[in-house]
């Protein structure tokens, strides 16, 4: 009897055995998988983030140049109107605007300095 029952413990140690392995290789398969979907998970979020961050600085970029073209060509429209043969040129006048748009010209100056640098299209 004794050794009937050393020998059921053994056969039940045995089935109990066989099934923990198989139970960690069902968990290293998961494991795998779950850790091959995160990875694939966290390469699209760094994509989508790329997009994203560079589509918010070429709409930072384009609205601040064309703000300077707009201020650009204003100047130049005050410019020729000064410089227009109707217009009598005042010595003063000229040299406020020319202040101004030296002045003018350091802000834009100041503008494109905080841009980052352009980068070539590919």
């Amino acid at each position: 009897m004794l050794v009937s029952l050393i020998a059921l413990m053994a056969v039940i140690s045995f089935g109990l055995l066989t099934e923990l392995r198989g139970f960690r290789a069902k968990i290293k398969t998961d494991l795998r998988e779950f850790r091959t979907g995160i990875k694939a998970d966290l390469r699209s979020f760094q994509q989508e983030m790329r997009q994203e961050s560079r589509r918010e600085i070429e709409t930072a970029m384009g609205g601040v140049n064309s703000r300077t073209d707009t201020l650009r060509t204003e100047i130049k429209a005050d410019n020729q109107q000064l410089a227009s043969p109707m217009d009598k040129p005042d010595a003063d006048l000229n040299g406020r605007m020319d202040r101004l748009t030296a002045d003018l010209n350091g802000r834009i100056d100041q503008v494109y300095q905080l841009l980052p640098p352009a980068r070539p299209k590919p």
